[in-house]
């Protein structure tokens, strides 16, 4: 973690085996305690799509939650540099997603999908990988871990005002231990599935330090999907502390997709989204008037123009009679945004140029 990060002595001692390709994800351009990185295909994926409104509605009697289905557009962005894979354009997806059952302080269960706290807390798991002292990252294997504390987790949303409770943090890391997800792509030429959560596995000293020891170390290793995007250099940096700044799911959300795809940023490039897209791919647009979800896109575009990221938008509306039917976003990049992709596009350079020596 960065500088101004409290941190364990014995945190600190834990070295990983070399890795050309986690040298290339951990290295910045700019000030590293600045900087995570957005994951290809990983991060397209809706993992907190049914946010706790949601949950609440589709509770039955005894609280419990049935797996949903999610689907969502997977649009590739870092291909193969060797050409060896034909990668359509656009890939839809199936995500079903499974329910944690966690256990709760009076002994009973109850059903729960990843949402806002769940995010949060990866997003300070997958920061504290891109520091290499807390990363470990296996290319044969291929796994990645991260060793934390919940302490550890707790100062730094604290640092970026999202503060959580040491119970909070607990409770998230085993709903994103617990949760499953069931991804299907069509129309890739040898087909793809996946099967798994985003921390398939916890590893604590015994269950009582997880649970009531917050400065207890431990390890948590990361999704598959990672390792993957890890190996093939599927990865772009990203300005971490803009995105914490953030305060709606959705901003962040945006925010995301901008800083992968949107590669040439630029006043006279400007970047195009549609309402179905931000519908259909964040899974956020759950309010129960049409009306509402306008609304707060348009208030997730309004948080991104205060925070520096966009200068304007300009909305064109497809229109049937009085019926709204879409609405075309049309971004043009705020200068401090523009200058984080160049330096994400020099970053992509510099380790595709190092691994093609090596």
């Amino acid at each position: 973690m960065p500088k101004n990060l409290p941190a364990k002595k014995d945190l600190l001692t834990f070295k990983a085996p070399e890795s050309h390709q986690f040298d290339l994800f951990t290295f910045s351009l700019g000030l590293p305690a600045e900087h995570s990185n957005t994951i290809e295909f990983y991060d397209s994926i809706p993992k907190y799509a049914i946010t706790t409104a949601k949950q609440n509605r589709l509770r039955d009697d005894r609280g419990n939650l049935k797996p949903q289905k999610v689907h969502f557009v997977y649009r590739p962005t870092l291909k193969p540099e060797d050409g060896s894979e034909i990668i359509p354009r656009e890939i839809p997806c199936t995500m079903t997603i499974s329910p944690a059952q966690i256990e709760e302080s009076d002994g009973s269960y109850k059903h729960y999908f990843p949402s806002t706290d769940e995010e949060l807390v990866e997003e300070v798991l997958r920061k504290m990988l891109a520091e290499q002292q807390y990363g470990l990252h296996l290319v044969e294997n291929p796994e990645t871990f991260v060793r934390y504390t919940v302490y550890l987790i707790a100062t730094e949303l604290k640092r970026r005002n999202k503060t959580r409770s040491h119970t909070q943090i607990q409770k998230a890391i085993k709903i994103l231990n617990e949760t499953k997800y069931h991804i299907q792509a069509e129309g890739l030429p040898n087909g793809f599935e996946f099967k798994g959560s985003i921390l398939p596995e916890i590893i604590t000293k015994t269950r009582s330090d997880f649970l009531h020891d917050p400065k207890s170390p431990s390890i948590a290793r990361f999704s598959a999907l990672v390792s993957h995007g890890i190996n093939k250099l599927y990865f772009r940096q990203y300005n971490w502390v803009r995105l914490m700044d953030l305060k709606s799911e959705l901003a962040r959300w945006l925010f995301k997709r901008m800083a992968h795809q949107y590669t040439n940023a630029s006043m006279t490039v400007p970047f195009h989204i549609t309402y179905s897209e931000i519908d259909r791919d964040s899974g956020y647009m759950d309010k129960t008037r049409q009306t509402r979800n306008f609304a707060a896109v348009d208030k997730a575009w309004s948080e991104l123009h205060q925070s520096n990221v966009i200068m304007s938008v300009e909305r064109r509306e497809t229109m049937e009679g009085r019926k709204m039917l879409d609405i075309l976003y049309i971004i043009r990049p705020h200068p401090d945004f523009k200058d984080e992709i160049v330096k994400a596009n020099q970053k992509r350079r510099r380790a595709l140029e190092q691994l093609e020596k090596r």
